[in-house]
């Protein structure tokens, strides 16, 4: 095994470790406990099919994929750049380009981490007290395969800003709670610009119930292409200004 592979190996593992379990870790713990009363005083309330799938979407795919994604994403590498451990980093030898990367794969596989417990703990407390669980079950493994697209591009998009901003996290809020939440829900063709009207796009066509099933997006195809491109181009520019920056 080369030094090269053995330094990315160690720091994808160190950066995974912390930051699924660094400070933040009280966030996704927080957010579970919280997901879980509201999805099982939903299922008390009412029950339905519909209605479960409506709170999935609403809680799950369109804010709280986003929000842990920005969590993440931004602190990842603006982390060890307060606090200059980054300087270690950049003796090793490894490329910066490839150095971006790792850290963008640490992020990506630590929302995922965190989103699968979230999305499951969410489901069950939901579901399971409906009668549900075992007779949509293929609604689980849809939602979890956009929860999965969502944390790919996501990750990336905040990973790349999480370096070129001094504040990275005020974009984040910005870009949660104005763009994606504001904008993203107004009529018209502005919603096109958003990363999670492609999301909601898929999962019009993977499920057949509640609003998302409704909603009208972009086709198969369209929606794949746009997700892919985005995704390519943040990380060739996120990779591009990491190579290029410099740090203090």
């Amino acid at each position: 095994m080369d030094i090269d592979t053995t330094a990315i190996k160690a720091l994808t593992m160190y950066s995974i470790r912390t930051t699924v379990l660094g400070k933040k870790v009280y966030v996704p713990l927080l957010i579970t406990v919280f997901l879980a009363i509201v999805m099982f005083y939903g299922s008390l309330d009412d029950g339905r099919l519909v209605m479960g799938i409506n709170m999935m979407d609403s809680l799950i795919i369109s804010f709280f994929s986003v929000l842990i994604s920005m969590v993440y994403g931004t602190s990842v590498i603006n982390d060890v750049v307060e606090d200059k451990s980054i300087i270690n980093v950049l003796t090793a030898p490894i490329h910066r380009s490839t150095i971006f990367l790792t850290y963008y794969f640490s992020a990506f596989v630590s929302v995922s981490f965190v989103m699968l417990f979230v999305t499951t703990v969410a489901y069950m407390a939901y579901f399971v007290p409906a009668g549900l669980t075992w007779f949509r079950f293929d609604y689980f493994i849809a939602i979890l395969w956009l929860v999965l697209f969502s944390s790919l591009v996501y990750s990336a998009l905040f990973v790349t800003v999480s370096f070129t901003l001094k504040k990275p996290v005020y974009f984040g809020l910005f870009y949660v709670f104005v763009w994606e939440g504001f904008v993203g829900a107004l009529p018209g063709k502005i919603k096109e610009f958003t990363i999670n009207h492609f999301i909601r796009s898929l999962g019009s066509l993977l499920i057949d119930h509640g609003e998302i099933s409704r909603y009208s997006g972009a086709s198969l195809g369209t929606a794949i292409v746009v997700l892919i491109l985005v995704w390519i181009s943040l990380l060739a520019l996120g990779s591009f200004m990491f190579a290029k920056k410099e740090f203090p």
